[in-house]
């Protein structure tokens, strides 16, 4: 799946003239498919920084722009690091490190303002509800 979301990315590069925005790129369809279900291309820009030997990333005024620097995908070595990586993220998250999903991401704060309950008025003097 990796090799296959790398080898799309070069082809819509090529389609496009080998120098695309980054956003652009990941607004392709065939992209997106191929992102599907891979956490290592959660970010786009990060799945490409796994590949510096194919994509050159750099940024104009406004936007990233991600350029093709080789279309050899024969070594796929970063790969099975990418995943050994990943891999120890999630091992590290299960055992209790950060973001473990034991406290609340607000602790000490709501997002929903609090409201305090009022009192029913007292029937001496009030105003006669």
């Amino acid at each position: 799946k990796v090799q296959a979301l790398r080898i799309e990315l070069l082809h819509a590069l090529s389609r496009r003239g080998n120098r695309v925005p980054l956003q652009e790129l990941g607004q392709e369809a065939r992209v997106q498919q191929r992102k599907q279900g891979l956490h290592q291309a959660k970010k786009l820009i990060d799945f490409i920084r796994i590949f510096p030997e194919n994509f050159s990333v750099s940024a104009d005024d406004t936007q990233m722009i991600v350029e093709t620097a080789s279309t050899n995908v024969s070594d796929q070595s970063m790969i099975e690091l990418s995943i050994q990586r990943n891999n120890q993220a999630l091992n590290s998250m299960s055992k209790g490190g950060k973001g473990d999903g034991k406290r609340s991401r607000h602790v000490g704060s709501s997002r929903r303002p609090q409201y305090m309950p009022m009192q029913a008025p007292s029937s001496a003097g009030g105003c006669g509800w």
